[in-house]
């Protein structure tokens, strides 16, 4: 896609301040493309989008092809083809996809190799390393950047969610505890509206777990307060009221 150029320059005591005319496309890339590859922080780049937010700016700063014909050699030993590879770097779904499912086997075998004991297999190159998954990410995200096709395959979203540990993060983490938590309190809500017990020795037989571990997800002893809570909605209709706004939202944004 070829850059446009802003209908007038403007001077600024930085410098020239650019800007687009009102009839331009605010998704083109503009000249501030060049002027970011050569200096590519997440500084300059914040810098330039907050001066000029109405400006596209292509960020592609791999070297795709280039490093794909050096590198085959690299490639071939993760099973990956280098014209798969290439492919992809012309944003290729399928290519892109076939990538990520290869890399993701192989972050799959080292798994098992460092969980057998093998704690060296990275640095004897035995098993893919970060760096390289890392950088074939970047070439394939650049190449959707570059070509402007933004539609990111969900092979590569799920590849790159596994490189960030967003999964395992401490937030991830917080949130699943939040949820089986107040899981816990509705389904107990329920039993108790069905005339049970709603006890956390009978969560403990729904989840299959100790009551002792269901008391860990109550640490601040609120079991009976969220408990209350829930039933509450239930018997109220406000659960149902919920329920109703819910459904409304999503098919709204179906529509839209």
């Amino acid at each position: 896609m070829t850059e446009s150029a802003p209908e007038n320059e403007t001077e600024s005591s930085d410098g020239i301040e650019l800007s687009i005319p009102e009839e331009a496309d605010p998704f083109e890339f503009s000249r501030l493309s060049k002027p970011f590859k050569a200096n590519p922080t997440i500084q300059h780049y914040v810098q330039l989008r907050r001066e000029h937010p109405k400006e596209c700016i292509e960020v592609a700063t791999s070297w795709a092809l280039d490093w794909v014909f050096s590198n085959g050699d690299v490639l071939q030993r993760q099973g990956i083809d280098p014209q798969i590879m290439a492919g992809a770097l012309d944003a290729d779904p399928e290519c892109i996809c076939e990538v990520s499912l290869t890399l993701m086997e192989r972050l799959i075998e080292r798994e098992a190799l460092e969980a057998a004991g093998e704690s060296h297999v990275r640095s004897r190159g035995d098993a893919v390393g970060d760096s390289l998954v890392n950088y074939l990410i970047a070439m394939m995200l650049d190449a959707l950047s570059w070509t402007d096709l933004l539609y990111i395959p969900r092979d590569l979203i799920v590849l790159i969610k596994y490189q960030i540990g967003a999964d395992t993060a401490a937030e991830a983490k917080a949130q699943e505890t939040r949820e089986r938590r107040s899981n816990a309190a509705f389904a107990a809500a329920q039993i108790r509206a069905q005339g049970g017990k709603g006890s956390m020795r009978e969560l403990a037989g729904l989840y299959k777990v100790s009551p002792s571990t269901v008391a860990r997800w109550f640490p601040d002893n609120s079991f009976e307060q969220e408990v209350e809570q829930w039933t509450t909605a239930i018997e109220t209709g406000l659960l149902d009221e919920i329920r109703e706004i819910a459904r409304e939202l999503k098919e709204k944004r179906e529509s839209d």
